[in-house]
């Protein structure tokens, strides 16, 4: 049952997007901070991400900043009251922390990725193993992935690349201080953008589309690596980044984005233990004539509430074309 829900941006402040919008638990405030941001589009909005604050039932305190001045896409994770923020950098891929209490600058770190096969952008960030994992597109054949009727050398550009395809995905794990520990491709199913990460029982489970608004699966490795099985999830969809379990009633909970290009929704899948669907919940409810499509989801359970963040924008004139107005969202459940 929904019992709150709240809009973040754009009122929040300093003309920020609302994109890539991500609820986070902070014990120290026995609250939550909501961090949202990206690039600037002119005329409507100024690069950089920010956050803002609120206690349990949701309300703000009145606290919001920028954290991060530069725009881009980015992900964030909070462990034991320290934000872990990826984003992109000139060479590749910045790696921040900051105190979730005071969002101080705590360690940063750039890293090369191959940016001839390998994407920053949509990226994911989890804690597995006890390491920081950061993960994108990996696409092994390289720009000459992009669609047929577009460049096909040079670095690699994920407007370009097939989108009616999967791919693999690179990874880099980091300790929490940042020292960089194994670089890993796994290329054992296809994989596309906004994939998630859990491990349980001590199997790592990569949740992913396998293309565009196509198949989702759960690939499962050993704490070694080793693909152990490909589980296909019953549901079709993309952007399958809001991943968290229930260890108390052993339920794993999955938001995603569906539809078609042009009008997505945001949805809530419930698993059991062995992967099987127990139940698929609408959250938003857009249609044509809205003019409006929901994505990028996240979620954050605490305690018997289940909080998903998700982003709302505008499809504009006959070609739906993005207006870029992401409005950050928050709906709670329990």
């Amino acid at each position: 049952m929904q019992v709150a829900s709240i809009q973040v941006t754009p009122e929040a402040m300093h003309g920020l997007r609302g994109a890539f919008c991500r609820i986070h638990h902070v014990e120290g405030r026995d609250g939550f901070i909501v961090t949202f941001g990206g690039a600037g589009v002119p005329g409507k909005s100024t690069q950089g991400h920010g956050y803002r604050a609120y206690n349990r039932d949701l309300v703000p305190t009145g606290e919001a900043d920028v954290f991060y001045p530069f725009g881009g896409d980015a992900a964030s994770i909070v462990i034991d009251d320290v934000l872990y923020f990826a984003t992109g950098s000139p060479i590749g891929w910045r790696l921040m922390q900051f105190d979730a209490l005071s969002l101080e600058e705590l360690n940063a770190v750039d890293f090369p990725i191959d940016k001839m096969r390998q994407l920053e952008n949509d990226n994911l960030l989890a804690m597995v193993g006890g390491l920081i994992n950061a993960s994108g597109l990996h696409v092994t054949e390289g720009s000459e992935a992009h669609r047929e009727g577009t460049r096909q050398d040079g670095p690699l550009d994920s407007k370009l690349i097939d989108h009616d395809r999967g791919y693999a995905t690179h990874h880099r794990l980091f300790t929490p201080d940042f020292e960089l520990v194994a670089e890993l491709v796994l290329d054992d199913a296809p994989q596309f953008f906004g994939t998630s990460m859990i491990e349980l029982d001590d199997v790592i489970h990569l949740v992913t589309s396998t293309a565009h608004l196509a198949e989702i699966v759960a690939i499962q490795y050993d704490t070694s690596w080793n693909h152990l099985a490909t589980v296909p999830l019953g549901i079709s969809g993309a952007w399958p980044q809001g991943l968290v379990h229930d260890a108390e009633i052993d339920r794993t909970y999955l938001a995603y984005q569906t539809g078609i290009r042009g009008l997505l929704n945001v949805r809530i899948a419930i698993f059991d233990g062995n992967w099987n669907l127990v139940e698929d919940l609408a959250v938003t409810n857009h249609v044509w004539e809205d003019g409006k499509e929901a994505g990028r989801p996240w979620l954050t359970l605490v305690d018997d509430t289940l909080y998903v963040s998700y982003d709302v924008m505008s499809r504009v004139g006959p070609d739906r074309a993005e207006a870029l107005d992401n409005a950050c969202m928050v709906n709670a459940y329990r």
